[in-house]
């Protein structure tokens, strides 16, 4: 059941409908029976998982709290071999296995058998292990195990985050709530933005984006280009549409998951980047890894081997190949080169700097994509080789043709990313939909019927058009 699908709108105002003809006590227990239906869409035989992971890590936090120090870091590491165990296990020991059977056996020595990777297991698995520190660090633990299990499964985050901290999302999930008519209409509004970033840029831009990285060898630099351009447009609608139609869903129920992206391509800076994209893993990672390792309070050495690290372990998280490893080390590269030249954030209040900022910015974002998107090294240089090759030819026909698109579509495609980047600018340093609802009623009305109408006449609408990061 994929957010972008009638199934998915069905569900949801029948979730929505029950939800608030229940009374208060029934209501956490509706969410926690409609959590699990969501999950068991994708494959009913993968919630077996999904119980352990929750069983296990209640009982770990409920023996965990009021210990000694001593019981507290075993049960720490027993969590931790738990989840990280489970997530190397299915996520990567196929990768594992293939590695050892190129570079130390060279042929296939060790054969095991496909393993299915359970969706959303890297966002479930983080969210879980955040609680289980703060468990550890004193906080006091979920004492119902079904209290503990929606904390877990809310649906509309399970599969692809925002990774959630216990203080802000449980105590949402039982506080006694009212139907709020403007929340509700919120929540709408949140869904419709997220579901034209997603079905009507990101599904358009893959069609091109696929046919050029399925085919590298044969294109040209131009389209090459311009293929990796799309990429980076097509994973932020991809991606921050779901989160927005994850949190307009949420707030039909009268709950408010945080906000994962804030319009990350505005960045000036690296650093200005990684604050704005995926906010939910980029704090994860800071407060669970860079602070502990001793963050920026050690000497400068160990600092940057510090970011380097936490970029590292962010690409291995993101899938189990060598591309992604490579992706998180060239970002962990750009940071520590950017800070050493740079230095203070104070020169970005010259306007010229800024402007010069956000080009070089995007410029090293895209060639960093260029990793992510390729399905080998060997794919990802060739993208790089062919685009510094330059281009013979300029026909602009040649170039639509390699691009698998129609002139027609390339241009619509351009201008809805053009539409995006125009209202993220006007919006400035709040969201789209917050910078709209300040605005009159009129012009309101305007902004999002405008968006509906795209919607309804643009939108790519197929059942194959999953989502980018269920596959993290």
């Amino acid at each position: 059941m994929i957010f972008n699908s009638i199934t998915f709108l069905i569900f949801l105002s029948v979730v929505v409908i029950i939800y608030y003809c229940l009374p208060y006590s029934k209501r956490s227990w509706m969410l926690i029976i409609a959590s699990y239906i969501f999950y068991m869409w994708y494959n009913p035989a993968l919630i077996v998982l999904l119980l352990i992971f929750v069983l296990a890590n209640f009982i770990i936090a409920k023996s965990m709290f009021n210990k000694s120090i001593r019981t507290r870091k075993a049960l720490l590491y027993l969590s931790m071999l738990l989840n990280f165990g489970l997530l190397v296990f299915f996520k990567y020991l196929m990768f594992i296995v293939n590695m050892l059977n190129k570079l130390v056996f060279y042929r296939e020595y060790i054969i095991i058998p496909d393993i299915i990777l359970p969706i959303g297991i890297s966002f479930y698995t983080f969210q879980i292990f955040g609680y289980i520190i703060a468990v550890y660090r004193g906080q006091k633990p979920i004492d119902n195990f079904f209290n503990f299990s929606l904390f877990v499964t809310y649906f509309p985050q399970l599969v692809a985050g925002p990774i959630e901290k216990m203080d802000n999302l449980y105590p949402q999930l039982f506080s006694k709530k009212r139907f709020n008519l403007d929340g509700f209409i919120l929540g709408l509004k949140l869904m419709l933005w997220g579901f034209f970033k997603k079905v009507v840029i990101a599904d358009r831009l893959s069609y091109a984006v696929d046919y050029v990285y399925n085919d590298i060898e044969s294109k040209g630099c131009i389209a090459l280009l311009i293929a990796t351009v799309f990429f980076a447009f097509q994973i932020y609608c991809d991606f921050s549409g779901y989160c927005d139609i994850a949190l307009g869903s949420s707030r039909l129920l009268g709950i408010r998951v945080i906000e994962n992206f804030d319009k990350p391509y505005s960045a000036v800076s690296l650093d200005d980047f990684w604050r704005r994209w995926h906010i939910s893993l980029t704090s994860w990672f800071r407060q669970y890894v860079y602070i502990p390792m001793g963050g920026g309070r050690v000497g400068a050495f160990r600092k940057y081997f510090n970011i380097f690290v936490v970029f590292i372990l962010s690409g291995i998280w993101h899938g189990a190949n060598v591309t992604f490893i490579v992706w998180g080390a060239i970002n962990g590269f750009f940071k520590i080169i950017e800070n050493l030249i740079i230095g203070s954030a104070r020169v970005y209040r010259f306007r010229l700097i800024r402007i010069c900022g956000r080009i070089i910015t995007f410029v090293m974002v895209c060639f960093s994509w260029i990793f992510f998107r390729a399905d080998s090294l060997k794919d990802a240089m060739l993208v790089i080789n062919g685009i510094s090759k330059g281009s013979r030819s300029l026909n602009i026909y040649n170039i639509v043709d390699e691009l698998g698109m129609s002139l027609v579509e390339v241009l619509l495609s351009s201008i809805f990313m053009a539409i995006l980047m125009y209202f993220e600018f006007i919006s400035k340093d709040e969201s789209v939909v917050r910078y709209f609802e300040r605005k009159c009623l009129f012009i309101r009305s305007c902004f999002y019927l405008f968006i509906f109408l795209i919607l309804s006449v643009a939108g790519v609408f197929t059942s194959k058009a999953q989502f980018i990061y269920f596959q993290f």
